[in-house]
């Protein structure tokens, strides 16, 4: 394998934690309405938590034990760095922690040979889009970096990206805002619900047309909501800096150029998850339910007609889904399963079943 030119090497910034839209579920991976973070650092989730709200709690990562927060923010006051914010490639991973390919759709680069799926005719590659962004106010000028495997984060953000170093005029940081947003799409010709991240630098077309020079968007700080305070918060952080030197911080700190790391794209701790399926986890959580009442066949049944009849209305199939699960549970609670009005309802249909099928045998005998 030849040395790749130090020219060609991907910059990237060192990273204190993730930006997510998404955290796991005993079923399936469930996308979230607000921004989640995490971190292997305690203070910066805490301090995170005062600025954007959410509830502190620890989080087993792949890699060992980190630190989460969901938080009620639906965007994020960022800082872009337009010369290396942003990377794509196509990955095959083989577990949680072993990708075994990563190319750009010519040259595989792990292997310094042609795209592999190009030579073998099979795809088995997903793009991945990663950005790295700085959140200002918390106390490290370490990176934070969010990924996704979608293919509208892939082409927007690349756009958005494209706009930004446009207006930089050279400048290290943008500030920008990013937003989660939910948007309706089709999938195997099924209505679904998925969300998008999205860069905004909060600047008009019309300034950036303007015959003057345009200003750079000013810096907004998140408005402060309920959690731990930001004061509290870097109280901790400097009566542990100016207590006992720990492992992390027994390091000198080198000089600004060595925080760029010169290798190419990290290694995530975690294999992407797939696309998630709303109506699918719905279901499952009811028919587990009415299973319990004995009207899982009928209900199966429901629930194949109304998929059918909203299939270009997806969100009105959840919400009747909603409806239904919140029954079940209210008749589970309050009455015994062969007492419930699902029982009663599927007993009654049995019976209706039965004598129809009796009075056609004694006409057959007439």
């Amino acid at each position: 394998m030849t040395p790749v030119p130090l020219i060609e090497l991907q910059r990237r910034l060192a990273e204190a934690g993730r930006i997510r839209m998404g955290e796991k579920t005993a079923k399936a991976m469930k996308y979230l309405d607000t921004w989640r973070l995490t971190s292997p650092t305690k203070e910066l989730i805490e301090q995170a938590a005062g600025l954007y709200g959410g509830t502190v709690k620890p989080w087993t990562a792949p890699t060992g034990e980190q630190w989460e927060v969901v938080t009620a923010a639906t965007d994020l006051p960022v800082l872009i760095m337009p010369a290396y914010s942003l990377n794509r490639q196509y990955e095959l991973w083989e577990g949680p922690s072993k990708c075994s390919r990563r190319c750009d759709g010519e040259t595989e680069f792990k292997s310094d040979a042609s795209c592999i799926c190009n030579a073998e005719g099979n795809d088995r590659c997903d793009l991945h889009t990663r950005l790295t962004v700085v959140l200002p106010e918390l106390s490290t000028m370490l990176g934070w970096r969010l990924e996704s495997k979608g293919m509208n984060a892939a082409t927007e953000l690349d756009t958005s990206l494209e706009l930004i170093r446009g207006i930089s005029r050279g400048a290290p940081f943008v500030p920008a805002r990013l937003r989660i947003v939910e948007r309706k799409g089709q999938k195997d010709g099924k209505a679904t619900r998925y969300v998008v991240p999205v860069i905004d630098p909060a600047i008009s077309f019309a300034e950036l047309t303007a015959d003057a020079t345009p200003a750079l968007p000013a810096y907004t700080p998140a408005e402060r909501r309920p959690g731990l305070g930001v004061g509290d918060a870097l109280d901790v952080t400097a009566r542990q800096i100016e207590g006992a030197r720990t492992s992390r911080s027994a390091e000198p700190i080198g000089p600004a150029g060595e925080v760029i790391d010169a290798e190419p794209i990290p290694v995530p701790d975690e294999a992407p998850q797939p696309e998630i399926d709303v109506a699918a986890e719905k279901e499952a959580e009811l028919f587990e339910i009415v299973d319990k009442l004995g009207a899982g066949e009928d209900t199966r049944k429901a629930c194949e007609k109304n998929r059918k009849k909203w299939a270009d209305d997806r969100s009105s199939y959840l919400d009747w889904l909603e409806r239904c699960i919140a029954a079940a549970k209210k008749n589970l609670e309050n009455a015994e399963p062969g007492e419930s009005q699902f029982a009663k309802r599927a007993a009654e249909a049995q019976a209706r079943k039965a004598g129809k099928e009796q009075e056609g045998k004694q006409e057959s005998l007439v």
